[in-house]
């Protein structure tokens, strides 16, 4: 348990001093889908034991691959000159499917290995499957709803810097260079129409 707190005070530490109020916001919904998960283990099995916590330290890395994939490519449209906003709806328009289609994958997946594995790691495999469906039905469209809601209001479109985002001077340079690429790739493609 005590793993599972030290882990925990790290992640929450790195989340919210690189994503400010969208970490907070991630940092509390991935606590409250851990403090479900630690309220499951105890309701249904009376104790943790080492499967529990692992199975819950498995939920936790989940669900920050989803949190910091997503906070960082909000950041990554920010720095190529999109508004705050606009950042946050391009992701989302960019990359939901995929998000949403590896969430179903996985908890096909952890349904398979529980089917597999139910007489030998019950109670991993449960603590598992729901993790990975709490994350698909919870934690993706939350993250998603709030961060259309707070990047839209304008103390955050006028404070991008409490929210993480933050421009550097080399970030007008990496938008000319992805203008460029940009340009370079209709080019050749508009040359390989015109010979065809």
């Amino acid at each position: 348990m005590i793993s599972l707190i030290t882990i925990f005070a790290f992640v929450s530490i790195f989340v919210v001093i690189n994503y400010g109020y969208l970490g907070i916001f991630a940092i509390i919904l991935l606590a409250v889908i851990i403090f479900l998960a630690l309220l499951m283990i105890s309701v249904f099995f009376g104790d943790y034991d080492s499967f529990s916590i692992s199975a819950i330290l498995l939920t936790l890395f989940i669900s920050l691959d989803f949190i910091i994939t997503f906070l960082s490519n909000v950041k990554k449209q920010f720095k190529l000159g999109n508004t705050v906003n606009k950042a946050a709806k391009n992701t989302i328009k960019n990359h939901q499917k995929n998000w949403y289609l590896k969430a179903i994958f996985l908890t096909l997946f952890v349904g398979i290995f529980y089917v597999v594995t139910s007489s030998v790691l019950n109670q991993f495999s449960i603590i598992i499957l729901i993790s990975c469906l709490a994350v698909t039905l919870v934690l993706i469209p939350c993250m998603f709803a709030v961060s259309k809601l707070l990047t839209g209001l304008k103390y955050f479109e006028n404070n991008p810097k409490s929210i993480g985002f933050i421009k550097n001077k080399n970030d007008k340079e990496i938008k000319q260079n992805v203008e460029k690429e940009i340009t370079k790739d209709s080019t050749s493609i508009e040359i390989l129409e015109a010979n065809n």
